[in-house]
């Protein structure tokens, strides 16, 4: 079987989620070869673990950089990189529109290249089995401009239409995750798996990498500072570096930077021994068990990966994003996460929801449930028994 796997380059959350369900894949059929279709930052994650990537991938742009675009000191006009996404998504398209049809599977994980591909061409040259994985299926309106209403409510149409024209879809985080009035539409609609998150590293070498990293800061604890796949979040690196004395002091921590692929980590390293700036890895998972706090924004993929750790965490979500704001004050009613502001963070703040929720949220063993990369799995193969009628 050939199996062509196209990844959503906003990110990391798409292609870790995605790997782990390509794996299941490939174990339910062995005689599967399998391409991948990415730009950054996906594209050198997988580079990293040493998978197939189709070259036109080296071709297509991120659509990553529509949100940094789009984003000043913490905040996103999130439907303006919506429409920029739209765009550069339709040039990647041209650049691949040749090759898709080769395939007898297509994997999409918010893909959006080929998902709105009807959108581009009358009749493209596509899969005839099409598979989708996705935890967003809504554009939350806000406001009282009547322009960004019409605007969102078009793509929130087009956005399920989209989603509808897959054989197999798959929901892959909880259905609280959901606004309420659509709660029955994904049920009806999608297989939801629940979150895929990756799987857990062992406790021994956890425990080496920790005491590692204590042995050479002298301090007591570990917080970590991670902005995922993308450049949005570097305002909150900058702000943990600028008070790097202060926020180290008050908490007796080692302050862990995972820069990611898009920021430079060289900017964090000095001589001093209370920071540590690690960038690209593929160990992310690693430094948040070794961790004793986690300052993330409010990506789902990092938050699930985050409660399913049991990690005391504090969330920064991108002001005017309305997935993340939707994900951190959801998180903070199910797991006593603190959420600030990014627009009105200080270091007595930053501090204070550090220490409240290392006090609250007691550390707990990792609570790793596992089988929803299988069940997606197990869905997608099943359309090899099926082709649809063109």
């Amino acid at each position: 079987m050939r199996l062509l796997v196209g990844v959503s380059s906003v990110g990391l959350g798409h292609v870790k989620r995605s790997l782990s369900i390509v794996r299941e894949i490939v174990k339910l059929r062995p005689d599967t070869s399998v391409g991948w279709l990415c730009a950054q930052p996906a594209l050198s994650y997988l580079e990293s673990v040493g998978e197939n990537i189709l070259p036109e991938s080296y071709e297509m742009v991120s659509l990553s950089s529509a949100f940094e675009e789009k984003s000043v000191g913490g905040s996103v006009d999130s439907l303006e990189a919506v429409r920029v996404a739209y765009n550069l998504a339709k040039q990647n398209y041209q650049v691949i529109r040749k090759i898709v049809a080769e395939y007898d599977l297509l994997v999409q994980d918010e893909f959006l290249e080929t998902l709105f591909a009807h959108r581009w061409e009358q009749n493209p040259t596509l899969p005839s089995c099409r598979a989708v994985i996705t935890d967003f299926v809504d554009i939350a309106l806000k406001g009282f401009n009547p322009v960004r209403w019409v605007f969102g409510a078009y793509a929130n149409r087009m956005l399920r239409k989209s989603l509808l024209m897959n054989d197999a879809r798959v929901f892959a985080d909880s259905i609280n995750s959901v606004p309420p009035s659509l709660r029955g539409w994904v049920q009806t609609n999608f297989l939801v798996t629940g979150p895929i998150v990756l799987v857990l590293v062992d406790d021994r070498e956890v425990g080496k990498l920790r005491r590692r990293l204590l042995e050479d800061s002298g301090k007591r604890r570990i917080v970590c500072f991670t902005i995922g796949g993308t450049a949005v979040g570097k305002h909150i690196l900058d702000f943990a570096w600028q008070n790097r004395r202060e926020l180290s002091d008050a908490l007796d921590a080692l302050l862990l930077f995972l820069t990611g692929p898009r920021v430079d980590f060289r900017e964090y390293n000095g001589d001093e021994k209370s920071v540590l700036a690690v960038g690209f890895t593929t160990q992310a998972t690693a430094y948040f068990q070794a961790s004793d706090c986690v300052v993330t924004q409010g990506g789902a993929s990092t938050l699930n990966e985050l409660e399913a750790l049991g990690k005391p965490t504090v969330c920064i979500p991108i002001k005017g994003h309305w997935e993340q704001e939707r994900n951190a004050w959801r998180f903070k009613t199910r797991d006593n996460y603190a959420v600030l502001s990014p627009t009105q963070l200080d270091a007595t703040t930053l501090i204070n929801s550090i220490i409240r929720v290392l006090e609250v949220q007691a550390p707990s063993k990792p609570n790793f449930k596992g089988g929803a990369a299988r069940l997606a799995a197990e869905k997608i193969v099943g359309l090899l028994g099926y082709r649809r009628k063109v």
